[in-house]
C-alpha cells in the first residue's frame, strides 16, 4: 500500500489512566462506565472533540454511503490493562445523516445535573 495520498489524521495522544468497563449484568438499561484520573480524563476528551472536528467529506476511504469515522481504542495499549475495548465513533455519515435504526434526532439541550456537598475551607 502506498501511503502517499495518506495523511495522519489530527487525534491527539491519550495521556494520563482510563479504564472502560460494562456496568451489571443486571442493569436495566445496560451501563457502559468509563472513569480516568483527571489527565485521562481530560485527554479523551480532547480525543473526542477532534474525532467531532473530522470533515468526513473529506476522507476518500470511507464509502459514501452509510460510513461513520471511528477509533479503536485498545486494553493494555490505550486503556487500562482490565478496561474493556472502546469504539469511539461518529454517529453521523458523511452526508449529515444518522443510521435509521437510531431513532429520532435529540435536538434539545439536555442537561445533565448532579448535586454534590461541597467541603467548606
Amino acid at each position: 500500500m502506498k501511503l502517499k495520498n495518506y495523511k495522519l489524521l489530527p487525534i491527539p495522544p491519550l495521556k494520563g489512566n482510563i479504564q472502560v468497563t460494562g456496568g451489571s449484568p443486571e442493569d436495566d438499561p445496560p451501563e457502559v462506565v468509563i472513569q480516568g484520573d483527571p489527565e485521562g480524563l481530560r485527554s479523551l476528551a480532547a480525543v473526542l472533540c477532534a474525532l467531532a472536528d473530522i470533515d468526513q467529506t473529506r476522507l476518500a476511504d470511507l464509502p459514501p454511503s452509510g460510513s461513520r469515522e471511528h477509533l479503536h481504542l485498545n486494553a493494555g495499549r490505550h486503556l487500562g490493562e482490565n478496561s474493556a475495548r472502546l469504539i469511539l465513533g461518529r454517529l453521523d455519515d458523511q452526508q449529515g445523516d444518522l443510521p435509521e435504526d437510531y431513532g429520532k434526532r435529540l435536538r434539545k439541550v439536555r442537561p445533565i445535573l448532579e448535586l454534590r456537598k461541597i467541603k467548606k475551607d
